[in-house]
């Protein structure tokens, strides 16, 4: 196989949402897939090039990625090893000669991770209660009281609207639960998902740390391989939270693959000012090409261009301060970090489903669109 230089799209969902496929129901990024196959053909996008039809855990898509295997087996490397083994006594050496990422035909190669290690869904009223006491304790300095009329008129509606039955399998529709083994279906068991894996995160340091650890050698696998020109990390939902405080820990060498961050459906904001997290996530590298989408029906999204001190329900400012900073490790002078935020309209654009305005990626004109051209800009 010709070595090729590789742009790997490295997709990440909120913890409870990652299902990998199982037997005939598709993975969580194979929607994703799909809508990007409209617009990027088998020479530009890689299947992945070890599917097997007869194992449950294979998909003609995306690559997942888990954290063990099989599942609930703890056994960590076996997962990971699918983006390669590290060369023992040789840092940053990894071997993948039986890792195979493209078909030797797509440039563009797409990773799903999946956390995999989940235990029961039981022992989370405590982490509820600590999350939920510290949001009520700093709602209005993310919203004023009026604020709030404002935002519940606009997106508690299409929680009880009755879509039309949507024409294929949306992100949000039905999945299974990682937790419960139970099929999960309509927007309050979503709701109650995504609460459950913002309280697990915020409150739950042994599960955060695990879960970070797991996205951060994924990522260093990927940018120890020769074979790899730049990683686009792809982050939706709670995913997105994961995903930039893992790029955190990331040293100099893999910093200089990732060549993009596209969050989607972003609760960012709101673990800064719900949950103090602030001014603490400050990064150490500016972040290159960072896409922020998100729809103003949305509960779970924020626009996260603007300074810390504003709120919701007031107008967006056009200067001043971004809500993250780039601090230079060597000077210690701090600059805001660019963020370029993308307004869409999901009701509008997005597939039918139990919580639409959710859904970024069925969005084919307003998220497809720009994650294609992304992936299809040259080498940074």
């Amino acid at each position: 196989m010709v070595n090729q230089t590789l742009t790997c799209l490295v997709t990440l969902h909120g913890i409870g949402f990652q299902h990998p496929p199982q037997g005939q129901t598709p993975g969580y990024a194979d929607r994703l897939h799909a809508n990007l196959r409209r617009y990027l053909d088998s020479n530009q996008l890689s299947a992945d090039p070890l599917y097997r039809p007869d194992t449950p855990s294979s998909s003609h898509g995306p690559i997942y990625v888990q954290s063990c295997w099989p599942a609930g087996s703890h056994r960590r490397e076996a997962g990971l090893a699918r983006l390669g083994v590290w060369v023992r006594d040789s840092p940053h050496q990894i071997d993948t000669s039986q890792a195979p990422l493209s078909n030797g035909k797509g440039s563009i190669v797409h990773i799903a991770l999946v956390y995999s290690d989940i235990e029961e869904n039981r022992g989370h009223l405590v982490p509820t209660l600590n999350a939920s006491t510290m949001l009520l304790s700093s709602l209005f300095n993310y919203i004023s009281p009026l604020g709030v009329a404002r935002f519940l008129k606009r997106v508690v509606p299409p929680l009880f609207s009755t879509p039309k039955a949507p024409p294929h399998a949306s992100l949000l529709g039905t999945y299974p639960s990682l937790r419960t083994n139970k099929e999960q279906t309509g927007r309050f068991a979503i709701l109650q998902q995504l609460q459950t894996d913002v309280a697990a995160y915020v409150s739950t340091n042994e599960q955060r740390e695990r879960i970070r650890s797991f996205v951060l050698d994924a990522l260093l696998r990927l940018a120890s391989r020769d074979d790899v020109g730049r990683i686009i990390l792809n982050a939706h939902s709670n995913g997105t939270v994961i995903a930039f405080d893992v790029l955190r820990l990331l040293p100099q060498y893999a910093r200089e693959k990732i060549a993009g961050l596209i969050t989607a459906g972003s609760p960012l904001r709101k673990y800064v000012t719900f949950f103090r997290w602030g001014r603490d996530i400050e990064c150490d590298f500016p972040i290159a090409h960072w896409l922020n989408f998100w729809d103003n029906h949305d509960p779970v999204a924020d626009p996260l261009a603007p300074p810390l001190s504003w709120r919701r329900e007031t107008p967006i400012p056009k200067h001043g301060d971004h809500l993250f900073v780039h601090i230079d490790p060597y000077t210690g002078h701090d600059r805001t970090m660019d963020i370029y935020d993308i307004q869409v309209d999901n009701l509008r654009f997005s597939s039918p489903g139990s919580l639409q305005a959710h859904n970024y990626w069925d969005n084919e004109r307003q998220f497809i669109l720009p994650l294609t051209k992304l992936l299809l800009t040259p080498l940074l």
